[in-house]
């Protein structure tokens, strides 16, 4: 059995592996795997708040500001102005909402692609370990030590 630390290591590389395979396939939409989670995040939850993006993506409000104002710039989002002491809640233009279906549609079909690499069994037990994982880790927060 490998060891905890090679766990962790194999784990993060193929996290940052992935990640760098849905950068390449969404750089023609313009995105990055980062803002599509994000575009995601928001289609799931319209008007939803810088702050629950961070907590809901598992990244800084610093993180989802920049993210967030990179997508305005693209006109994929838009964020409202609030009212003093309100949170800023951000939603998917329609140009969002094209990009994000279109976007959709380029990750599955990586997925799909990625999943076909190994077999089906051990897919379906990496998943269920995953999310088991997500369910048993405490998230915290990037602004404590």
């Amino acid at each position: 059995m490998a060891s905890r630390e090679s766990f962790t290591h194999e784990l993060v590389t193929l996290g940052h592996l992935l990640e760098l395979r849905l950068d390449r396939v969404l750089r023609p939409e313009g995105l990055t795997a980062r803002q599509f989670c994000v575009l995601r995040a928001i289609s799931d939850a319209p008007n939803v708040s810088r702050a629950s993006l961070a907590r809901e993506l598992h990244i800084s409000p610093q993180a989802v500001g920049e993210l967030t104002r990179r997508l305005a710039a693209a006109g994929l989002v838009e964020r409202p102005e609030a009212d003093p002491g309100r949170a800023t809640a951000v939603r998917l233009t329609p140009a969002g909402t094209d990009c994000l279906k279109r976007s959709r549609a380029i990750v599955a079909e990586t997925e799909h692609e990625t999943v076909a690499m190994i077999d089906p069994d051990t897919v379906d037990g990496l998943l269920a370990g995953v999310r088991e994982l997500l369910e048993a880790l405490p998230y915290a927060s990037h602004d404590q030590a």
